[in-house]
């Protein structure tokens, strides 16, 4: 029952009943109180569903991101009630999948996002520079320049990125390398004017 009250969900912690307790731990007037003696629990799925409730506050989910299981871990990175302090401490787990969470997090300010960037993962660079909604044109323009082909293909696939200043060069040198197939459109007017486009556009084909 949504309706229950923090009383209430205390108790059905304490039942035998799985299913109660997971329900207990998710349930949106559970108090820090609750979701704190909810993460004590021996199922895993109860202190993910704490992890992962809405009213989880920045204490709750504290403990959550120590816990031993990588799936209560990879819920409280996710949360919306994250601060940036959490998700910089996310983004040193050893588990990707918390990593990557922490740098898509709506809450990610610009520290979290530049040390998202400096991951050894390819893909939490890709998620913090192009799809965390934060992301500036300066976070894609240091994806352009990223070693892993893939990180900077997928930051030309972003509009944001007719907004960025680059040597003509550079743009010649990512048409040429292929990272804007499929994605023309994000290579500005001037680019496409100047006579080296065309040829870029050529070599990418001959390469093919």
């Amino acid at each position: 029952m949504k309706n229950k009250t923090p009383k209430q969900l205390l108790k059905d912690l304490d039942s035998s009943d799985l299913e109660i307790r997971k329900s207990a731990a998710y349930n949106l007037n559970a108090t820090p109180e609750v979701l704190l003696k909810a993460l004590d629990d021996e199922d895993g799925w109860v202190r993910c569903n704490a992890a992962e409730n809405r009213s989880a506050t920045p204490e709750v989910l504290l403990k959550a991101l120590d816990d031993k299981e990588e799936m209560v871990r990879r819920c409280a990175a996710r949360n919306p009630n994250a601060t940036p302090e959490l998700l910089l401490k996310a983004l040193d787990d050893k588990d990707t999948c918390v990593r990557s969470y922490a740098s898509l997090n709506p809450n990610a300010t610009t520290e979290v996002l530049l040390k998202a960037l400096d991951d050894e993962d390819d893909d939490i660079r890709m998620y913090s520079a192009v799809y965390n909604p934060n992301a500036t044109p300066e976070f894609l323009l240091k994806a352009l320049d990223d070693e892993d082909y893939y990180v900077r293909c997928n930051a030309a696939n972003n509009p944001l990125v007719k907004r960025l200043k680059m040597p003509l060069e550079k743009w010649i040198s990512l048409i040429i390398n292929g990272c804007f197939k499929g994605s023309v459109k994000n290579i500005p007017s001037h680019v496409k004017r100047n006579p080296k486009y065309k040829s870029a556009v050529l070599l990418n084909k001959l390469a093919q």
